[in-house]
């Protein structure tokens, strides 16, 4: 956790690699983008 709110430029960085090759493979992924502020059960 990080305690503070995502920036927009870390969303857009986690865009840019799951727009890139390198994440060919990925399917199905859940990518919570959140600092670990929103609680989930």
């Amino acid at each position: 956790m990080t305690g503070r709110f995502t920036r927009p430029d870390e969303v857009a960085d986690l865009v840019v690699l799951l727009a890139s090759e390198r994440t060919g493979s990925v399917t199905g992924s859940d990518f919570v983008i959140d600092g670990g502020l929103i609680t989930t059960v």
